[in-house]
């Protein structure tokens, strides 16, 4: 799982940059290399793809290694008990948006200019659904007297995950700001060079 995980870190964070340079190239005319944009995409897509790999393993190994905890833990998250309503569509929202990101992500869609941004924003929805909400939920399901019990995500902790997120955009804004002053002071620069 620690693997799977870190597989996942790379598809998000390579999708979140290359998000931040279509937005920073369209906002502030600021011109980032198609070859950039092209390696952060593969990036993205052949880290999802290792990361689905993964999960496909940790079923084949629960399963065929007869492991009864984490086959109920898998079955937990893929397919909700009787009476539970489960994260199960989480999940199955999380292995869709990440096929279609990587399908996305392919070299056929890259050159559609209106394709491009789904892709990144896909990738980061799996990894965040399947990460944030589904893993650390559910790998605890049932707990450790057989129990499972439904989670309602409180109003605090939606009002904690926004202000996590308000912070981290803020301090990139601001840093942005910064890189944007420090180009445009020097025209030599290739980077400095904008979109007329």
């Amino acid at each position: 799982m620690a693997a799977r995980f870190i597989t996942t870190a790379f598809a998000s964070g390579a999708a979140l940059l290359l998000l931040v340079c279509l937005i920073v190239g369209k906002c502030a005319r600021f011109r980032v290399e198609d070859r950039v944009q092209v390696i952060l995409a593969k990036t993205a897509c052949i880290a999802m793809i290792i990361g689905l790999i993964l999960y496909v393993l940790q079923f084949v190994v629960a399963f065929s290694g007869h492991m009864p905890d984490h086959q109920e833990s898998l079955a937990n998250l893929f397919f909700a008990p009787e009476g539970h309503s489960g994260i199960a569509p989480f999940m199955w929202a999380a292995v869709v948006f990440s096929l279609v990101g990587i399908a996305l992500g392919l070299p056929a869609f890259r050159r559609e200019a209106k394709i491009v941004p789904l892709a990144p924003v896909l990738l980061i929805a799996a990894c965040w659904l399947d990460k944030g909400l589904a893993s650390s939920l559910g790998e605890f399901m049932p707990n450790s007297f057989g129990w499972i019990s439904d989670y309602v995500v409180p109003f605090n902790e939606i009002a904690v995950i926004c202000g996590v997120y308000a912070i981290g955009l803020l301090m990139m804004s601001l840093l942005y700001k910064v890189v944007f002053s420090v180009v445009k002071a020097s025209p030599e620069s290739p980077a400095g060079q904008t979109k007329e």
